[in-house]
């Protein structure tokens, strides 16, 4: 059986994340959860902390990560505040029909 693990940046990445989650997304979660929202400050603070358009290419504004980073920011949002960045999958599955399948 093949062994995986995270490579040591996505180690750092996965801290980082967890980190920014439990200190920005944890309080309000519930609150967030029954307005069925996410406030624009929390979402320029996500954005400025590098954890939006994980998976659009550069030209387009975003970073092109590989998918087990993006992977992991959509895990530790989860689990800090049940607000996942698995939009950053689907927003990376539309701008692939989008712009490459066209």
């Amino acid at each position: 059986m093949a062994a995986f693990g995270f490579t040591e940046a996505q180690e750092m990445f996965r801290t980082m994340v967890r980190d920014f989650a439990h200190r920005e997304l944890m309080p309000g979660a519930k609150e967030r959860m029954k307005l069925n929202r996410i406030p624009g400050d929390l979402v320029k603070k996500l954005a400025d902390a590098g954890f939006l358009g994980l998976r659009i290419p550069e030209k387009y504004g975003g970073q092109m990560s590989d998918i087990v980073t993006a992977g992991i920011a959509c895990e530790e949002t989860a689990s800090a505040s049940f607000l996942s960045l698995s939009n950053n999958q689907a927003t990376s599955y539309t701008f692939s029909v989008t712009f490459y399948e066209i």
